[in-house]
């Protein structure tokens, strides 16, 4: 989103939008600095009851069969569609037990994960390694999962997965919808948004609501099943110019560092795609101290820069992408 002059060269700043995995079942999924609360995804205090954990569940499409209790076992998560993917190497598919899940739980085998957790299919290698570096030496920040993790695995670990991820490719996961209503949601333990039981809906607002097209089929980890991002109406417009001018002038256009696609390319990642909700929460991340370091300070000019509409304009709009 903006370039640095480093002595006389014009070198890209090379954007770190947080990967952090999904947050455990207890705690508040929370971000640093200034942030509403449609950033966050906070479980709901009141918790619908639970499906039985024993039952047989399966997926469209699949042959396999889990209980909810495997889906949800951080060293075995379930890959419904082994076919579509290379071999994963261990520790995307079992994790380091007990004390590192497998990157999978989070990320699913398609490498595109939820609202809470990084799109990672795709991005480019380098990238993916420089953040891990960064998490293992404090230059990037997650108090709940990441950061510990990167501190247990070692870099041969860290290689195996930066190189799997970045060979699968991305779809479409989520399905931007200008709006001024959205459908009545609750927040599960696992800070996944689903639609409430009794349906009904209620005012958007000036926030983005990124709900699960199939509650079950998100509750299964199921690598094909995606989400719909409800978003203000005219923000996809707003964001795209921002995206494609910049702040005002007195910043470059995302198209800058992350090209004309928002693809990426070396440790700049893709930001095509992804997550409304996620990119928000990033960037006002950026704002606070998760993230520090010479990498994270081209958008920590950028994300100050930006205003609370802004944010939402340029998220709603890259959320609108196909990658």
């Amino acid at each position: 989103m903006i370039a640095v002059l480093r002595g006389k060269s014009l070198a890209f700043g090379a954007v770190v939008i947080l990967l952090s995995a999904t947050y455990p079942r207890t705690g508040v999924a929370s971000t640093p600095g200034r942030a509403p609360k449609w950033y966050e995804l906070t479980p709901d205090r009141v918790q619908p009851h639970g499906e039985r954990s024993n039952a047989l569940r399966r997926v469209p499409g699949s042959a396999k069969a889990f209980t909810l209790t495997q889906i949800n076992d951080g060293s075995n998560p379930p890959d419904w569609f082994p076919a579509e993917h290379p071999p994963a190497p261990r520790i995307v598919a079992h994790g380091l037990p007990p004390s590192v899940p497998a990157c999978a739980l989070c990320h699913l085998y398609s490498g595109q994960g939820h609202p809470e957790s990084a799109n990672l299919a795709g991005q480019p290698a380098a990238y993916l390694l420089r953040q891990m570096v960064d998490f293992r030496t404090g230059s990037r920040i997650d108090p709940v999962r990441m950061s510990a993790i990167a501190k247990r695995i070692s870099g041969q670990d860290d290689r195996a997965a930066a190189l799997w991820f970045s060979r699968l490719r991305p779809t479409v996961w989520f399905r931007a919808v200008e709006s001024s209503r959205v459908p009545r949601t609750w927040i599960t333990t696992d800070h996944l948004r689903l639609r409430r039981a009794n349906g009904g809906w209620e005012p958007l607002g000036q926030r983005i609501v990124e709900v699960a097209d199939n509650s079950r089929l998100a509750l299964d980890r199921d690598p094909h099943s995606g989400f719909t991002s409800y978003v203000p109406p005219g923000s996809i417009a707003k964001g795209q110019r921002l995206a494609q001018t910049g702040v005002g002038g007195r910043s470059f256009a995302c198209t800058t560092c992350h090209g004309p696609r928002l693809e990426g390319s070396a440790e700049i990642p893709r930001i095509a795609g992804l997550s409304a909700v996620y990119v928000a929460r990033q960037l006002a991340g950026f704002r606070g101290k998760a993230r520090t370091g010479p990498e994270a300070e081209p958008m920590r000019v950028v994300a100050n820069e930006l205003t609370q509409d802004d944010i939402l304009d340029l998220a709603a709009y890259l959320v609108s992408l196909k990658p």
